[in-house]
């Protein structure tokens, strides 16, 4: 406790424009930028703002801080969403904090349109109406308000089209494993990173990326535009997109099912009680049940029959790949 009182007390500063400096003056809350220990007092400091409520979720992570709650009702949510709202309001006064309303929005996710009645309702934060949005970044994935993840699809095409670009003007020069190792470092990254999120969006909307998969894999290879593809990914022992897909999938649920994932993942899966000795996956789960389409692709229901085999008792498991 004394290295921090030690650290934080008896610091100054003073600011200089145009050649003009101000007088000394103490600072009295903060600590000095770019600090290694800034992060880790920033988190403890704002660690008890889930306190604000406890009816909304919260997600945080660093200084992006995301709200979350649900209701059938448009009306009873926007009044609960602006209560809450004002007591965060509040808490970030009392500890000293400014917030950038202008820089907050919020969106609607679900399938339902809002009614044309409802369309006056305000979130407001501040005495500012926040913005609705359609679509936003979330640690660098685009989640959309219909959870089609076609923003997501179309975000990782331009980055990989880009890698391939740069592949094409060095297929000449490098040799093959010099050309797998680029594919390794400006596309393999794109298509792995929080797949399991994304990965299971619709043929239609994955069809472009499994296209430039495709082409990457024949620059490569020095292959002819139209080669086919298939002895290609055998050859360099590579995963198809939708592939990578599975094995991240599988990965999730090999380190679920042995505790290696946070504890609030417990409520993704619901484990079937009753023993059995060497038990699929798809009868290690209970089924969740789903109406919609978007429920069905979810981990919930994808995780429990994407190919791992586990003995009972909460045993060592065995991973295949179907």
């Amino acid at each position: 406790m004394n290295l921090f009182r030690d650290y934080l007390n008896n610091r100054s500063q003073y600011t200089v424009y145009n050649d003009f400096a101000s007088s000394l003056e103490k600072i009295v809350c903060g600590v000095p930028q770019g600090s290694i220990l800034g992060p880790i007092l920033f988190l403890i400091y704002i660690n008890d703002i889930v306190n604000c409520s406890d009816i909304l979720k919260f997600v945080l992570f660093a200084d992006d801080t995301n709200l979350y709650h649900s209701d059938s009702n448009w009306s009873r949510l926007v009044e609960t969403l602006n209560a809450k709202l004002f007591k965060l309001s509040d808490w970030l006064k009392s500890n000293k904090l400014s917030l950038n309303v202008k820089k907050c929005n919020y969106i609607l996710f679900g399938h339902k349109t809002v009614p044309l009645c409802d369309t006056e309702l305000r979130v407001v934060l501040d005495n500012y109406t926040l913005d609705e949005v359609q679509r936003t970044k979330f640690l660098g994935i685009i989640i959309d308000s219909k959870l089609t993840w076609s923003s997501q699809v179309q975000y990782v095409s331009i980055k990989i089209m880009k890698g391939i670009g740069i592949m094409c003007k060095l297929r000449n020069v490098l040799p093959t494993s010099a050309l797998l190792s680029l594919y390794y470092t400006l596309i393999y990254p794109y298509l792995t990173y929080c797949v399991i999120i994304w990965g299971c969006a619709n043929v239609t909307t994955m069809h472009k990326l499994v296209i430039l998969q495709k082409r990457a894999i024949r620059v490569v290879t020095r292959s002819p535009y139209r080669a086919a593809s298939n002895p290609l990914f055998v050859r360099l022992r590579l995963l198809k997109a939708h592939d990578i897909y599975k094995q991240q999938l599988i990965i999730f649920m090999f380190k679920f099912i042995h505790f290696h994932l946070p504890v609030s993942t417990g409520s993704y899966f619901i484990l079937n009680s009753s023993p059995v000795y060497h038990r699929r996956a798809e009868n290690y789960f209970i089924v969740p049940s789903f109406r919609t389409i978007i429920r069905e692709h979810s981990i919930s229901a994808q995780g429990r029959g994407c190919g791992i085999l586990f003995p009972a008792k909460f045993g060592v498991a065995s991973l295949s790949v179907l």
